[in-house]
């Protein structure tokens, strides 16, 4: 798997804070000199301020009380806590890189001489942005459930605000450039890496299927091209986006049938199966029971298909055991806190499987050597302690 690229500290400017259903938002920022990155890599994000030093840093010439009345002054103040939150990164769009020069008018001067003296009787250019900002930004996109503190801060984010960027971190999605099909399967908020895949696997000219699946039809955070019919409490009702609808095709209830319905996976000529919980928009079930309908009705060779996943736990080992059992290659992206994302807190461990070592399996750091692993790798039960990862 493609490792991490190198990560900087960037300052963003939030372009839009857009919500996408009951509890999910896509936040867009404008990133100048973005590193390159790949999907399935993440970002750490958290307030602006918190880099500038004006709130939570101590001072060495002051006492801790006084530093911890700062720091106490900044979380009220923000309503954030102190560490950065990781999102996967749900979309890169890059500017056009431009030349720093300025063309200046005919017959016009430099500003100075060649000790950048200014030269009387001349005038110079106005200042241009391309010099002040020659970086090329890109557009940024996360998608997020508002779950706390940290996201329920993001969620008051609008545009002109500012947001301190960590990234790109941890390793990336292989495009199997052997396989001609792949398919995504997503739950809840492991959407967001998918919906960049998706963009990489079309410029590849794979086949691709996405298997998009929430509990309910209000969680599912994509614009559907149909007034979608969803079932609630015995009646149907037209289901909507917060987004907006237009006419369109309408999620197939039947697993065994992907449909083009959704705004999202349109753009990239991608079909897709929807599955709900509770039945209430798709097919009624969890989006893996959703997947192997999907695969006894339209089955690939397993050497020709490769199946990506990020979601619940219960739902990518569903997906993972069942590549295994049938001896397709399965790519996981696991999810954990993530103090640090640089490996430095190890709180991101999980284990994995290690013949060399004797007891056959070792710990792994989720943000630098995951989080995207094959699903051969990965031990869903701790072996020393028999609880789960």
């Amino acid at each position: 798997m493609m490792g991490s690229s190198s990560a900087c500290i960037l300052t963003a400017d939030v372009v839009s804070n857009v919500v996408l259903c009951r509890e999910h938002f896509r936040l867009t920022l404008r990133v100048p000199g973005f590193p390159e990155a790949r999907p399935g890599q993440f970002v750490h994000l958290c307030p602006a301020e918190r880099e500038t030093g004006e709130y939570g840093v101590w001072d060495l010439q002051e006492d801790e009380v006084a530093w911890r009345g700062r720091t106490e002054a900044w979380r009220e103040r923000l309503g954030e806590p102190m560490l950065r939150r990781a999102f996967s990164i749900a979309g890169l769009r890059r500017a056009e890189r431009r030349s720093p020069q300025i063309e200046e008018e005919p017959g016009s001067l430099r500003r100075g001489d060649r000790l950048g003296n200014p030269i009387p009787g001349t005038r110079s250019p106005e200042p241009d942005a391309r010099i002040l900002n020659p970086e090329p930004s890109c557009e940024l996109d996360v998608i997020y459930r508002v779950v706390g503190a940290g996201t329920r801060w993001m969620s008051t984010l609008t545009a002109g605000d500012r947001v301190s960027v960590l990234g790109p971190l941890g390793n990336a999605f292989p495009i199997r450039t052997d396989k001609r099909h792949a398919w995504m399967i997503a739950g809840g908020v492991g959407l967001p890496p998918m919906l960049w895949l998706a963009e990489a696997l079309q410029r590849a000219e794979r086949s691709a299927v996405a298997f998009c699946g929430a509990r309910s039809a209000d969680l599912l955070a994509l614009t559907f091209t149909s007034r979608a019919v969803a079932r609630e409490g015995g009646e149907e009702r037209p289901h909507r986006s917060a987004t907006g609808t237009a006419s369109g095709i309408v999620p197939s209830s039947d697993a065994r049938t992907a449909t083009l319905c959704t705004t999202e996976f349109n753009a990239l000529n991608t079909p897709v199966v929807i599955a709900t919980d509770d039945g209430s928009l798709g097919f009624h079930g969890h989006i893996g029971a959703a997947m192997a309908a999907y695969h006894d009705a339209n089955p690939v060779s397993p050497e020709d298909l490769v199946i990506y996943t990020c979601g619940p736990e219960m739902m990518m080992r569903f997906v993972a055991e069942f590549a295994l059992a049938r001896g397709i290659e399965c790519l996981v992206c696991m999810e954990r806190s993530m103090a640090c994302g640089m490996g430095t807190c190890q709180s991101c461990v999980l284990p994995v499987a290690e013949p060399s070592d004797a007891a056959g399996w070792r710990y792994s750091l989720c943000c630098t050597e995951g989080p995207v692993y094959e699903a051969s790798q990965l031990l869903w039960v701790t072996p020393d302690r028999g609880c789960r990862v």
